[in-house]
Formats: C-alpha cells, structure tokens, sequence
C-alpha cells in the first residue's frame, strides 16, 4: 500500500512507475483470455493520458487484464500518445479511433465500448482520471466474486483540481459503508474511475434501457443500484483530476440544469415505476430552480411547457407531504 498525503491543497499523488510489457504479463500464468477489460474514453487528453494508462498498466494481478482505449476524434494529440504506447504494449492494449466525433451526435462514450471487452468485469476510468494504487483491480475483483448479487465495486477518490499543469488536493468522495443500495446512490457520489462492473450487468442494462435513457455516469449509477447493490473497496484508488474542459464541468450552469432535466424526464417515464416518486420530486425541484431564478434562456420557447410541468410535479409533491403529515397527526 502506497502512503499518501491528500491533505486539502497538497500536490496530487502520481500513479506507480510503470512496468513493461513482460513484467506485466508474467504474473499472470497460464490465463489467455483477459478477466478485466479496462475501458478508457479519451477527447483531447493529450495533457493526461500518459498519466490513466500508467496507472492501468501498473496493476499486478494474477490474471490477465486488457486496455480498450476509445478517442473520439481528438485534434490535440492524444491519438499520437493512444498510439505509442499501443505499440510498446502491443498484447495488452487495443485501440478504437473515430474519424468524426460521435459524442456530438448522442454516443455516448462508455457504451460505445461494452461491445468490444472481451472481460468478465469492465474497469471504466475516462483519460483524464488515472489510479494510484497497483492492487486496484486484484482486490475489487476478489470483493466481487465474494458478491455474487453485486452490480459492481466502488471506491474511494481524491478530487484533484488542475491548474497551471498542476494538480492539487481538494477533497475525498466516497463512504465508509461495504454495500450501497439504490437509497445510499442518491444521497452518495461514487466517482467512475473507481468502477468495476460485471460486463453481463452492463449489457443487461444498455439492453434494457438503451434508447429510452442517455447513459451518462449518473444514469448508469441508478440502474446498476437497481440490479443489484455495489460493494465498496474502502480505499482511495484514484484521482478525479477536474480541469473545468470534462463533458459535465465545461458546461454552463443552465445546460446543466437542462440536462439534469432530461435525465430525470427519462427515468420518470421509463425506469423502475418504485423509483418514479424519487424522480417526481427532483422534477419538481429543477423546474422550481428553472423558474425561481429566471432562467428561460436555455430554452425560451419551452418556458410554458416548463412552467405547466412544475405545476404537474409540484401538485404530486405537495399532495405527497400533505398526506404524510396527515398520516402523522392520525398516528
């Protein structure tokens, strides 16, 4: 285990030297077929995917393990990085290049990369992320095979904020808890670098919902929780590097919002009908914030339909705290 000093505003720790190619390989015996397919998305990371890939390639398991590398038409670079080190790890890393970005037409890049994993579990980590310790993957593995119902392990993350090509210590995300369930989700963030998940869990769910929700982080979090629970590695393995140009930071707060919107929209009318007054009431929420603070200019022409939809959750809501504290008084 490596000691490390994540004292809020201390430099970020780095991931473990990194080994090559035979060393890796000759821990892991007789096994051909890789257990564990690594899935890292890349656009533009050009200043930090030699950092993610170090930090896979730096796991020592007994078994064996693959690198999927996905970058959707990147114009900085980080295909020129994705390629070098194909070529030095040449039986452990595969690479999928797009020509045109499909994120601007509504792929979204972890999914994209399901269909080509060969392994039982699916490790994502996008490539501006990267872990930190060398027995990440061993012992979330082991944790799994104990959890036979279990969608996936987390774990814990320190938030590094990056700057002037430096990057500094902010706060720990995660729980002490072994087993999150659908209630602890919503109140606990997870981050994605720190996912194990079983591969046949995550077709289930892409085959089940796929077309009907946008599977953002967020939305794969709730449906793997409706699965089955997530074990937790109680242990910080990797570094959530926020530089304000990710798919959810560089946006502006009212496409946030806007987006928040749909998410919730979609799970309401097509996910677990059990969960739909969780979502009711996060609907009537974001249209009250959409409507207390003025916001139209995400989508002005949609401002009636916004405002008739709050008055549609927020006669739900009410009507729900009404009778409960009717229920109460009753008791």
């Amino acid at each position: 285990m490596r000691d490390f000093n994540l004292v809020s505003g201390n430099p970020a720790p780095m991931p473990p030297p990194l080994p090559v190619e035979d060393e890796i390989i000759a821990r892991w015996g007789a096994g051909a077929a890789p257990l564990v397919s690594i899935c890292c998305a890349t656009y533009n990371h050009v200043l930090y995917l030699q950092d993610a890939l170090q930090g896979f390639l730096a796991q020592e398991t007994h078994f064996p393990f693959e690198i999927i590398i996905r970058d959707d038409a990147s114009t900085d670079g980080t295909v020129d990085i994705a390629r070098e080190f194909a070529a030095k790890y040449p039986r452990i890393i595969r690479t999928i290049f797009e020509r045109e970005n499909q994120y601007s037409r509504g792929v979204r890049p972890n999914p994209a990369m399901v269909p080509h994993a060969r392994g039982s579990y699916i490790a994502l980590c996008e490539g501006d992320d990267y872990w930190i310790v060398t027995d990440k993957l061993e012992k979330q593995v082991a944790l799994l095979n104990k959890c036979a119902n279990c969608s996936m392990c987390v774990a814990q993350t320190v938030v590094c904020k990056y700057e002037n090509n430096n990057s500094v210590c902010e706060r720990i995300l995660g729980t002490e808890k072994d087993y999150l369930d659908f209630e602890d989700i919503k109140r606990t963030y997870v981050h994605t670098s720190t996912y194990l998940i079983r591969t046949d869990f995550y077709k289930k769910a892409l085959d089940q919902y796929a077309g009907k929700i946008g599977f953002s982080d967020t939305a794969l979090r709730y449906i793997l929780a409706d699965i089955g629970p997530f074990v937790q590695l109680k242990e910080i393995v990797s570094v959530y590097r926020v530089t304000g140009g990710g798919l959810w930071t560089s946006l502006e707060r009212t496409k946030q919002v806007e987006w928040e919107i749909e998410l919730a929209e979609s799970f309401y009318a097509n996910f677990n009908p059990k969960y739909r007054t969780y979502f009711s009431g996060k609907l009537y929420q974001l249209y009250r914030l959409i409507l207390q603070s003025g916001v139209y200019s995400f989508n002005q022409k949609g401002a009636l339909k916004n405002y008739l939809r709050y008055l549609h959750f927020a006669l739900k809501f009410w009507a729900k705290t009404i009778f409960l504290k009717l229920l109460s008084y009753i008791k």
